[in-house]
Parts: structure tokens; sequence; C-alpha cells
């Protein structure tokens, strides 16, 4: 039998959250395999490198009619 070499992953995420008037807004910035490892999760099939995600979210609350 064979066995994959261990591996030790490292991702930091950073969140910010603002506010413009009623809208309310989270941006994040996410870097994955921070240690630019190479590793496998089935043998023969690498996974990727360090890579990089950007994104934004928008919170909308429906206001009550009370």
């Amino acid at each position: 039998t064979h066995y994959i070499k261990s591996y030790q992953l490292a991702n930091i995420i950073l969140n910010k959250n603002f506010s413009l008037g009623s809208l309310k807004a989270s941006l994040n910035f996410q870097v994955n395999n921070l240690w630019n490892i190479e590793y496998q999760v089935v043998q023969a099939s690498y996974m990727p490198l360090r890579n990089y995600r950007i994104g934004i979210s928008f919170h909308f609350n429906k206001p009550n009619k009370d």
C-alpha cells in the first residue's frame, strides 16, 4: 500500500464590516494555503498552491411594519 505524505495548511481571512446609511456590507479578503505547500488529498492529484479570494456581501434588512 502507498501512503500520501502528511501536510498542514494555513488560511487567513480578513473581514471588514461597514455601513453606508441603511446599507450594511462586509468586505473580505482570503489567502488559502498561506505557506504555499504542495499537497495531495488523492494520490497523483495535486491541489492548488497559494490562492486568493476577495468578496463583498450586502446585508438587506426588511423593515417591520409594526
